[in-house]
């Protein structure tokens, strides 16, 4: 038989697509704030949200009929008729958020419009009202949400810790601080003030949202065209990092996700950034409202584009112009980017008419009449760019490294017993190498990435780099195993730059962290500082190295855990090893430490670290 569900379970139902997770709450309660016109907006949280999320804002308000109306399912002040959905400016519109709130947490609303002389309240439960009354109040709204999904235990179960759950409400609160820097926004978790940034510029919220080591790093774009225009900013290479996170577009002041958009300012990015790596950037489009569909998702965060190949053309001109505008990549003089007019983006889906619009735009009209497009070849043009420039035949520092194929080096089983070192040196020593690194006529000849060292039986060859990957592995294993870190106490403390929504995450790392040999504190102000680190970091790249740990727990919050902790020391000594240079000093050091290695052949990564060349392999070398 089929069954007209109750109203409070039909809620229940759909509100699993709106509401899920407590920053789901705090998105929706904002925007609504936004909507209303407030210019102040304050946020109080309780245990990541789990227990009480408040959001007061000075906008509009509700009268009483509003008030109630506001919870029912599909009510809405944003739209009337279906030609308003194809040209919506709001942040909500669909009517859903607060139906889907109310049903599966406690309620209490206050609200006051300017013309009343009281203001109302209303408290809810399973979508219905359970009391109502007058409150003295002044204008604006002011909700609180108690004890979200208490009648769904099965979601409550599947919620994260509290440091996990407050970062996803730490980024969503920066989406849309990010989003108008013309409001000013308050945040407090647990009594404590987390973010409070005032109406600024769009650069000086990026800067209070994201953290001040963006500051130097900021390369400002800004383009207009006849379909859309385009502000904001880039960062330079140094701010690349390996995990998705701080790119941000915002489509007529509303955050989206597009993989295709982002593919178009990674394209910008070619031969400047590392190919496994993510350049940061925080857009704004301004497009026509009719030529952007945002009714596409609950969370309205995906959207389609009428003129999409043509958006995609113009993003990607005009970051590369910012870039090479600040000398952040070769000045040459192209009319336009061969390689961009083979994308998929352009070559494809256009038109006649839309090739006519690219051709007769702001942006390919400005570059063509100056003859500064500033743009530089393509991967696949650039031998031919090479021979002409007389470059061709000469490997970059960059390239080398990612010629690596591990996948024709033998993996080595993980080493399992790390206790009976020396013995185990011993027969590596003698029984595979035959080295005697103490001999008085061993030589050191040093050229980074590789050392070449005399031996009994011959010439060894060493990858220096892979090598202090194989010591610092084995090193960070066994002060894993034995509970004991060796690490150095900073004269002076290292200030440290942490983005405000990665410091939960940092806090829930701590006890981790101090096994890898780093003790941090949190000061007044906020910010951290590194009192100690492990002896083998090197010096001056605190703040890469801390970088790389927060992009790992980023990834994977777990990532320190037991059972993935050789994963993470394989990528993390990669990353030490890769920022530190190596002096002619320390080469006879490296070898002694590599050899007391229980596996000194290979790498973490299963890459070879050394090669012997045999006395009577050289004698048939020079053999008449």
């Amino acid at each position: 038989m089929i069954k007209l569900l109750p109203n409070h379970l039909a809620n229940q139902i759909a509100a699993g697509e709106v509401i899920q997770r407590p920053a789901s709450v705090l998105k929706e309660l904002v925007e609504n704030a936004i909507d209303a016109q407030a210019e102040n907006i304050k946020i109080i949280i309780e245990e990541a949200g789990k227990k009480t999320i408040q959001v007061i804002d000075d906008g509009n308000g509700m009268d009483p009929f509003n008030l109630r109306m506001c919870f029912q399912r599909h009510a809405t002040s944003k739209i009337k008729d279906i030609d308003d959905l194809f040209q919506i400016a709001t942040k909500g519109f669909r009517g859903e958020a607060l139906a889907s709130i109310a049903a599966v947490a406690q309620v209490e609303v206050r609200s006051k419009t300017e013309s009343q002389e009281i203001g109302s309240s209303l408290f809810l439960e399973n979508s219905e009202v359970v009391a109502e009354e007058h409150v003295a109040m002044d204008k604006g709204t002011n909700f609180i949400i108690k004890n979200l999904f208490y009648n769904v235990p099965a979601r409550r179960k599947f919620l994260k810790s509290n440091n996990v759950e407050f970062r996803h409400i730490a980024e969503e609160f920066i989406k849309i601080a990010l989003a108008h820097p013309d409001l000013n926004f308050q945040l407090y978790h647990n009594g404590k003030e987390q973010f409070h940034v005032r109406k600024s510029s769009y650069k000086n919220r990026i800067i209070a949202s994201l953290g001040s080591r963006y500051e130097s790093e900021l390369i400002p774009v800004e383009e207009e065209t006849d379909i859309v225009n385009i502000r904001g900013f880039i960062g330079g290479p140094k701010v690349a990092i390996k995990t998705r996170g701080n790119q941000y577009f915002f489509v007529n002041n509303r955050y989206i996700k597009s993989p295709y958009l982002h593919h178009a300012i990674r394209k910008a990015y070619e031969d400047i950034i590392d190919s496994e790596s993510y350049p940061f950037y925080v857009l704004y489009l301004e497009i026509d409202l009719r030529k952007v569909d945002i009714n596409v998702h609950p969370t309205k965060q995906e959207v389609k584009f009428e003129e999409e190949s043509l958006l995609y053309a113009y993003l990607h001109a005009a970051v590369k112009h910012a870039l090479a505008k600040y000398n952040i990549t070769p000045s040459m003089d192209f009319e336009l980017d061969e390689g961009m007019e083979r994308t998929r983006g352009i070559s494809q889906p256009m038109t006649n008419q839309d090739e006519e619009k690219l051709e007769n735009s702001y942006i390919v009209q400005s570059f063509n009449q100056k003859g500064k497009a500033h743009f530089i070849p393509s991967s696949n043009d650039r031998k031919e760019w090479e021979k002409q420039k007389g470059l061709l035949g000469i490997t970059t520092h960059r390239s080398m490294e990612n010629k690596g194929d591990v996948s024709r080096f033998p993996k080595y089983p993980e080493f399992e017993d790390v206790k009976n070192t020396n013995s185990r040196q011993e027969e590596v020593i003698q029984n595979n190498l035959d080295i005697n690194i103490e001999q008085e006529n061993s030589i050191f000849i040093y050229r980074e990435p590789y050392i070449i060292t005399s031996v009994k039986s011959g010439v060894v060859f060493i990858h220096a780099k892979r090598a202090l990957e194989r010591i610092f592995y084995e090193r960070q294993w066994k002060a894993f195993e034995n509970q004991r870190v060796v690490s150095q106490q900073l004269l002076f403390p290292v200030d440290i730059s942490i983005a405000p929504a990665d410091r939960a995450l940092l806090e829930d790392a701590k006890h981790s962290l101090r096994k890898l040999g780093y003790e941090l504190q949190k000061s007044e102000d906020k910010k951290y500082q590194l009192l100690a680190i492990p002896i083998h970091l090197p010096n001056g790249r605190e703040q890469d190295i801390i970088d790389y740990l927060i992009e790992s727990l980023r990834l994977d919050n777990t990532i320190l855990e037991d059972d993935k902790r050789k994963d993470f020391l394989k990528g993390y000594v990669r990353s030490l090893v890769q920022f530190k240079k190596i002096s002619k000093e320390e080469v006879p050091k490296i070898i002694s430490d590599l050899f007391s290695c229980i596996e000194p052949s290979f790498s973490p990564r299963g890459q070879v670290v050394l090669q012997t060349i045999s006395e009577d392999n050289m004698r048939a070398m020079f053999s008449d």
